[in-house]
Formats: C-alpha cells, sequence, structure tokens
C-alpha cells in the first residue's frame, strides 16, 4: 500500500473525511510504486480511457497528470498533420517529427481493443527520479 493511501484511509478511519471524499481521493492518487503495474490486471479489448502521466522525484511525486483518452487522440491527429514533413532539431540532431509512428494503425488499434490495457508507453528511472507514462 502507498503511503497516500495509508493516509487517506488514516483520515477515514478518524472521521476527517466522508466515505465519499476517501473514494474520490483514492481515485486521484491511484496506484503508485515499484509493482503498481505489475500487480495491475490487464483487459484485452477494453477502450482507453485516459493517458497518465508521473513523474516522481525520490518518493514524492511531482507530476500527476490524467489526460481524457478523447483529447490525447486529437492532439495525435493535430500533431500528425501540422508536423507532416517537418523536422526537430535536438542537441545538433535533425529528425523528421513522427517519422516512424504510424498514428492510424496505433488508434486503431487502441480503439478496437488491440491492445491490452493498461499498456505502458514509458517507465523511465535514475537514481533520483522517474517518469510513468500509462494508457488506462
Amino acid at each position: 500500500m502507498t503511503e497516500e493511501r495509508r493516509i487517506i484511509l488514516e483520515m477515514l478511519k478518524n472521521g476527517e473525511v466522508t466515505v465519499d471524499d476517501a473514494a474520490q481521493l483514492l481515485d486521484a492518487v491511484g496506484e503508485t510504486g515499484d509493482n503498481a503495474a505489475d500487480s495491475a490486471p490487464t483487459y484485452k479489448g477494453a477502450k482507453p480511457k485516459r493517458l497518465v502521466i508521473q513523474q516522481f522525484v525520490g518518493e514524492e511525486r511531482k507530476i500527476n497528470m490524467r489526460l481524457p483518452f478523447a483529447l490525447v487522440k486529437l492532439g495525435l491527429k493535430l500533431g500528425a498533420k501540422f508536423s507532416a514533413g517537418k523536422t526537430l532539431t535536438i542537441d545538433g540532431v535533425e529528425a523528421s517529427i513522427m517519422e516512424d509512428i504510424d498514428l492510424k494503425q496505433l488508434i486503431s488499434e487502441l480503439d478496437n481493443g488491440e491492445i491490452a490495457l493498461p499498456h505502458t508507453i514509458m517507465d523511465v528511472k535514475d537514481d533520483a527520479e522517474s517518469v510513468l507514462i500509462v494508457i488506462e
């Protein structure tokens, strides 16, 4: 159990929050921790509901962003339209934007339930911080 969940349950036990408030708080903090993705069930055939982006510095969560997947799809489509044929230079290296990404195929696979959810897009960790991006 994460520290956030333990605190919320203690608040509920002590009468500091209502059951409804505790449920909303638990939904807001979601599952975190190293084994959360391993222990979470996967669902093939489910349609994605949201994109979750979390950043941790040490044990402290700095970013906990949850975007509706419909908004993400719109952003991907607009990004593909406006970035077609354009390049981006980072640290002197030039690359085509979205060159190797087949957005139509990715969105089709997600919409048709061909990708089991939750689906981890990125899970990067170093000594000081970590970033997790998941479609759920």
